[in-house]
């Protein structure tokens, strides 16, 4: 899996704990990519406050934190499966990894039109044939998301490579 505009990396550590539930954290990878330097380091150190865990339950938290006093650090155990880099999406020319899902929620809506082609032309090379791009509720693809095939479930917009 891809995280794009990972921020400080709730979202990274979301889809591990989710591969964590369901015993499948030793087979599974992440990496998580953000613009900013500053939370990259965040994301990386794993380290959050009440807020940021406040909807975990406390059997999960209890397995996959240490409590540091305020804070709540992610076991090691855990962030082992996260890779957290700086870059920018828009610089990648050929894919280096090929990922069975990308997540890009609340990014696309930043860009005009033809830098948004230009976005899903780089998600299509990078993501695996059946795999899937999740974008952020309302972040509509231009063209229909061409080349992918949309898919509808639950209200949330899939995208997958045909």
């Amino acid at each position: 899996m891809l995280s794009v505009g990972c921020s400080s990396g709730e979202e990274v550590y979301t889809l591990a704990l989710m591969a964590m539930e369901a015993g499948r954290l030793e087979d599974f990878r992440v990496a998580g990519i953000d613009l900013s330097f500053g939370q990259i380091e965040k994301a990386r150190a794993g380290v959050y406050g009440q807020r940021s865990v406040r909807r975990v339950p406390e059997d999960l938290l209890r397995r996959a934190f240490h409590q540091e006093g305020t804070h709540y650090r992610v076991r090691d155990r855990v962030r082992s499966v996260t890779r957290f880099s700086r870059g920018n999406i828009l610089s990648v020319v050929s894919p280096l990894d090929s990922y069975e899902g990308i997540l890009c929620r609340n990014v696309i809506i930043y860009f005009d039109d033809e830098t948004r082609k230009k976005l899903i032309n780089i998600f299509y090379r990078l993501v695996s044939p059946g795999g899937v791009l999740l974008t952020g509720t309302g972040e509509l693809l231009p063209d229909g998301g061409a080349p992918f095939q949309i898919e509808s479930r639950n209200g949330i917009v899939l995208y997958h490579k045909k």
